[in-house]
């Protein structure tokens, strides 16, 4: 997602639910309810919305907590969340390695 809303969220949602209810009900598929996992990728946190993320933390998948417990982020004395960069989370063994264009995945 790139600076998506949450109502725009909701419309994918909708249509990914739309997709898993056909696969679901198609007899020839064999579709169960762990054949699905849906993943929300951002452009980085600090270009996602102030709405979407009160409304990802309302609906329990974001949660800021774990991204500091795990060393992803840090909580700023402004009281402001901040993604760590990239090579800050890296081995040091790896980190001049790294090339500049990876994304942050946990």
């Amino acid at each position: 997602m790139y600076n998506e809303n949450e109502q725009e969220l909701k419309n994918t949602l909708r249509g990914v639910l739309h997709n898993y209810n056909c696969l679901k009900n198609d007899p020839y598929c064999k579709f169960s309810k762990d054949d699905m996992l849906v993943m929300c990728i951002a452009d980085g946190y600090d270009r996602i919305p102030e709405s979407f993320k009160k409304y990802a933390r309302e609906k329990k998948f974001l949660d800021e907590s774990i991204l500091i417990e795990k060393g992803f982020m840090e909580l700023t004395q402004e009281g402001e969340y901040k993604m760590k960069d990239l090579k800050d989370c890296m081995d040091d063994v790896v980190r001049d390695k790294a090339p500049s264009n990876l994304l942050h995945c946990f």
